[in-house]
């Protein structure tokens, strides 16, 4: 299972970052304390419980890097030099939103699962992957939403996968990453203006991704699966 942010020393971390990258020019100490600070209101986040822990360590890594280079140039004043490092690691930078968001969408993916535990009722592996998509699909509509033909596209898509032999064994974990992949997708392909006939190819069974994830169906299959797992299974139990 992939480590999530709560198991880790991150103080003890970025220290361990600085000491491979140290910050030696005269404005280092204000350069780290805007790397501390923005790495604290990152993990002060509520959707970082969700988030994997190598998510983490890659951002903070770039957030040193950015300091490391900026102390580098000895040009620069520190007014300079740290509004520079301010707007790289702003919360509303092209990073930091997308980082944002695959959070929010980790959270989506996986709070289903905490609150069906919870909740006294039987659920199928089909009602649950459906589950977790809404919440996905929810999150990804309010913080970068796709028109409602190009999500149509994805849903409809989604819903083809879920039904498929070839994901029939599938595990949850890689097949909601195979979701957000889609919906990664769809916004590279508006984005760039393309027509949605475009998305529908590319998400297609002839697509590249659906080929992509129907070959990892031995690697991700399920091994020793619940009863619950197989919706066609009669009398699922309660998820606990």
């Amino acid at each position: 299972m992939v480590a999530t942010s709560r198991q880790y020393d991150f103080p003890a971390i970025l220290d361990a970052f600085f000491s491979l990258k140290p910050l030696t020019g005269p404005h280092a100490g204000a350069l780290r304390r805007i790397v501390e600070e923005r790495a604290s209101a990152i993990l002060a986040h509520p959707d970082m419980r969700y988030m994997p822990t190598f998510k983490l360590l890659d951002l903070f890594a770039e957030y040193t890097n950015h300091a490391a280079a900026i102390d580098a140039e000895p040009q620069l004043r520190a007014p300079e030099a740290t509004a520079l490092l301010r707007n790289l690691l702003a919360e509303d930078s092209a990073r930091n939103r997308q980082f944002l968001l695959d959070a929010a969408l980790e959270r989506a993916r996986y709070e289903p699962m905490m609150l069906d535990a919870d909740s006294g009722k039987a659920a199928t592996r089909d009602a649950l992957l459906r589950k977790r998509w809404q919440a996905m699909r929810e999150v990804h509509q309010g913080l970068a939403a796709l028109p409602a033909d190009w999500l149509a596209a994805v849903e409809h898509t989604v819903e083809l996968v879920i039904a498929a032999p070839n994901f029939r064994n599938y595990r949850a974990g890689p097949l909601m990453q195979y979701f957000a992949e889609m919906l990664h997708a769809a916004r590279q392909l508006h984005a760039a203006g393309l027509p949605l006939d475009e998305l529908t190819r590319v998400l297609g069974k002839q697509g590249p991704l659906w080929k992509r994830y129907a070959l990892k169906s031995a690697r991700f299959r399920v091994r020793n699966p619940s009863p619950f797992y197989f919706s066609q299974l009669p009398g699922a139990p309660t998820l606990h």
